[in-house]
């Protein structure tokens, strides 16, 4: 059985071959599923863009100092150049991807090498929490159907459970998960607080999974910035005008749910009526008819008594009496 070790050190045995002559063959057949040539550095976010998506498919190279007219310009701050990459793909791309680097010498110019292993872990995803493949045009979005290919063969189904390997469990708070445990009556379980969390997946080994973090991390938002609600209230059905309430909910994931139903209990409007109760947007007590709530009026009255129920909750109208309606919006 071949061990991950020897499919690295397969891969990594054709950039170690990388001179100057195969160089030039290269930038001749130019780009393609594991080449990708870049005149210098633009941004950390494109880098951790490039990093990923070769990462996520077959590993692949990039290399630094090639202009678009397949000129070998060269770089000028090597140093620099070679700690930005590191950073970027240590401290940008979840979880760390290991990149080998290589400099060249070509025409009295140094051309960066830097050698994208086919990734273990997989999938990755940048810092914003994008997951890019790569395709022989270049580096595109991943699909959902992708990204379920990728967690197949990463052995990890589950997103929630993967975990995240540049924390550890200083960064869980664990008088949350007692408040938890308090509040869902299982304080007697008998098991410390590590085994409890690997056993419900949200630590693997000393880390935090993705679920552990937004259940019971200090600051989830600090490391998984997407991790959030937005909550805005647009009066009417025009949403072109700026809203009058919009609300980021930041915090772990049961105070997000409990700040969610604040602000919806807030712009939540009720109007009563006598005679009938109703839960349901919908009303179809006339056999003619249905109306949407909210109305203002209601003309059920149809020379009968009805009977509706809508979630277990009793809705009548009797024959020459005004009734009521009962609804949230």
């Amino acid at each position: 059985m071949k061990k991950p070790f020897d499919e690295e050190r397969k891969n990594t045995e054709a950039w170690d071959s990388v001179d100057s002559t195969n160089l030039r063959e290269r930038i001749l057949r130019w780009e393609d599923l594991h080449t990708d040539f870049k005149e210098r550095f633009h941004n950390d976010r494109e880098l951790a863009k490039d990093i990923v998506c070769f990462a996520n498919t077959d590993g692949g190279q990039l290399f630094f100092g090639v202009s678009d007219d397949r000129r070998i310009v060269g770089v000028q701050d090597v140093d620099w150049l070679l700690s930005k990459v590191d950073d970027i793909a240590y401290r940008h791309c979840e979880p760390p991807v290991t990149v080998v680097p290589q400099v060249l010498d070509v025409d009295d110019r140094k051309v960066v090498v830097v050698n994208i292993p086919k990734g273990d872990q997989r999938p990755y995803r940048t810092n914003s929490g994008n997951c890019y493949v790569r395709t022989t045009t270049g580096c595109r979005q991943a699909s959902r159907e992708e990204l379920l290919r990728l967690f197949q063969a990463a052995r990890s189904l589950y997103y929630d459970e993967t975990p995240i390997t540049r924390l550890n469990m200083g960064d869980l708070d664990f008088e949350s998960l007692e408040q938890f445990l308090e509040r869902t009556q299982q304080t007697d379980l008998g098991i410390d607080a590590e085994r409890l969390l690997r056993n419900w997946r949200l630590m693997s080994g000393t880390h935090p999974t993705f679920a552990g973090l937004i259940l019971f991390g200090r600051n989830p938002q600090q490391h998984l910035p997407y991790a959030q609600i937005n909550a805005l209230r647009i009066p009417g059905t025009d949403d072109s005008g700026e809203p009058p309430d919009l609300k980021e909910l930041k915090c772990r994931l049961l105070g997000i749910i409990e700040q969610a139903e604040r602000f919806i209990s807030l712009h939540l409007k009720t109007a009563q009526y006598r005679g009938c109760r109703c839960y349901e947007r919908r009303c179809t007590h006339s056999t003619q008819s249905s109306h949407l709530f909210p109305t203002r009026r209601c003309g059920h009255g149809n020379g009968r008594s009805e009977r509706n129920t809508l979630n277990d909750s009793p809705c009548e109208t009797t024959r020459g009496q005004g009734h009521t309606h009962q609804y949230k919006t």
